[in-house]
C-alpha cells in the first residue's frame, strides 16, 4: 500500500513537472494573449476578432459563458449558449489524460480534432438559423470595423438579416 502511494506520487510530480515545461513553452503565446484580451475589450469590448471586425459571431461565442452556466449546473443555460461545449470538455480531459497521465510523447489528434471542430461547425450554422440575430451571444454587433469602413456594409447587412 505504501509503496502504491509513493509511485502515485512520482508520477503526479512527473505531470506537474510537465505540466510546468509545458506553460514554459508557450509563455510568449500566453502573454500575447493576455495582451490581446485587454487591448480587445478596452478598444471594443469584444474579445472576438470576427464580432469586432465583422459584428458577426463566430463559431466559438459563447462558449465561455456555457463553460461558466456548466460549472454552475445551469444545463439548459448551457445549451443556449454553446451546447458544442459538452465536446471540447471530453476532448480536453482525454488530451489532459493523455498527455499527463499516461505521459504521451506525440499524440496524433487530426481525426478527433476534425470531429470536434465539425459539430462546432454544425452547431454555429444551427444557432445562426435559429436564434441570430437577436439572442446572445448570437446577435449582430452594429459597431464593428467594416461597418465604420465600408459606407454600404450596415445597409446590406439590414437588408440580408433584418429584412
Amino acid at each position: 500500500m505504501k509503496k502504491d502511494t509513493s509511485t502515485r506520487f512520482v508520477q503526479l510530480k512527473k505531470a506537474g513537472k510537465l505540466f510546468l515545461w509545458d506553460l514554459y513553452t508557450i509563455r510568449y503565446a500566453l502573454v500575447w494573449f493576455m495582451v490581446y484580451w485587454i487591448v480587445s475589450r478596452l478598444l471594443f469590448h469584444h474579445f472576438c476578432p470576427m464580432v469586432i471586425i465583422t459584428g458577426f459571431p463566430c463559431p466559438g461565442c459563447g462558449m465561455t459563458r456555457a463553460l461558466l452556466h456548466l460549472l454552475s449546473g445551469e444545463f439548459l443555460e448551457v445549451w443556449r449558449y454553446h451546447p458544442a461545449v459538452y465536446v471540447w470538455i471530453l476532448y480536453g480531459i482525454q488530451l489532459v489524460w493523455r498527455r499527463y497521465v499516461r505521459q504521451e510523447k506525440q499524440m496524433k489528434q487530426t481525426g478527433i480534432l476534425i470531429a470536434v471542430f465539425s459539430l462546432t461547425i454544425l452547431c454555429y450554422i444551427w444557432r445562426m438559423f435559429t436564434v441570430f440575430p437577436y439572442t446572445p451571444p448570437m446577435r449582430y454587433e452594429w459597431d464593428n470595423l467594416l461597418a465604420k469602413r465600408i459606407p454600404f456594409y450596415q445597409e446590406l447587412v439590414k437588408r440580408i438579416f433584418f429584412h
